[in-house]
């Protein structure tokens, strides 16, 4: 049999599998001791063909200093390689940047940093996208590039600091004497301390610039402070000392009532101070970068 080779191609137009038949022509002879045969003959034999493809993980969002895991799969081929990158909008400002661990496999840990879009830091959105790049290498060459989207927001409240408050209770007796129940003194009645709350981990860019304007609120509220004089024992006790009733029952609802009205103004006049107490502690804070939010010289809040 004479036989010719020749090569075909096939070119995949969408991720898959193709079944792909082939066909080859060929002259046999033979001799039979009297006449000799031409035949023609055709061989024919399928084959598959695979076209490889991969997809990624959905869009995540995360708070600034968070993390979020992406994932590729593939089909129709063996992946060889795979390299993660990101891009970022043209003309963000404060450093854009996503680190990836690992960077080389078929799963990875993205974490973001916020940054500045526009690149103004009064006008900066709270939120900032980026674009993951997934780029898997299959054999013989062939490259596919996925994509998804990791988002990096910015808490609206950054950090709290919970007022102190009196607890326990004033001591009590029976005056013989003038037969009432009246309040003899200070008790077990004693002032919490200033409760901070940071809204970021350690591991985000705000956590310094948040928790420097908490600790400024703190100490506003011990010695020295502009809110030094307020929820104090002796504030409280001035009203209370006065109290007297026929009965403990009625003296206890005196003590209550007493203490409810009183914490009320001193809620009153720590609202009013607010604005101070506020301009206050962005003065610590405001110097500490990044200088894009929570910013008091933008007429922002935290």
């Amino acid at each position: 049999m004479n036989n010719s080779t020749q090569k075909g191609l096939a070119t995949g137009v969408a991720p898959g599998s193709g079944t792909i038949t082939a066909s080859l022509f060929g002259i046999v002879r033979w001799w039979d001791g009297f006449v000799c045969h031409y035949e023609s003959v055709q061989l024919e034999g399928p084959g598959t063909c695979n076209v490889p493809d991969a997809t990624i993980s959905s869009a995540k969002s995360v708070t600034d200093g968070s993390s979020a895991n992406f994932s590729v799969s593939t089909t129709g081929g063996s992946a060889t390689a795979y390299a993660w990158s990101f891009t970022s909008p043209s003309g963000a400002g404060n450093s854009p940047n996503v680190s990836f661990s690992p960077n080389n496999q078929q799963s990875t840990t993205a974490t973001g940093k916020w940054f500045a879009l526009p690149n103004n830091a009064c006008a900066a959105s709270p939120s900032a996208a980026y674009t993951i790049k997934c780029t898997v290498s299959f054999p013989q060459g062939i490259q596919k590039l996925v994509q998804t989207t990791l988002t990096i927001n910015l808490l609206a409240t950054a950090g709290f600091v919970a007022a102190p408050f009196i607890y326990g209770y004033p001591a009590y007796s029976y005056d013989s004497t003038t037969q009432l129940w009246k309040v003899t003194g200070r008790g077990s009645l004693d002032r919490s301390a200033p409760s901070k709350q940071v809204y970021y981990g350690t591991s985000s860019q705000f956590y310094n610039k948040v928790n420097a304007h908490e600790n400024k609120h703190v100490a506003q509220w011990n010695t020295g402070g502009m809110n030094a004089d307020l929820y104090l024992v002796s504030s409280l006790m001035s009203e209370l000392s006065p109290l007297t009733a026929p009965t403990l029952d009625v003296l206890k609802a005196k003590i209550t009532s007493t203490w409810n009205a009183w914490n009320t103004a001193q809620q009153a006049i720590h609202q009013s101070r607010h604005g101070a107490l506020e301009a206050e502690a962005f003065v610590v804070s405001d110097p500490i970068a990044p200088q894009y939010m929570y910013q008091g010289s933008c007429g922002q809040t935290l």
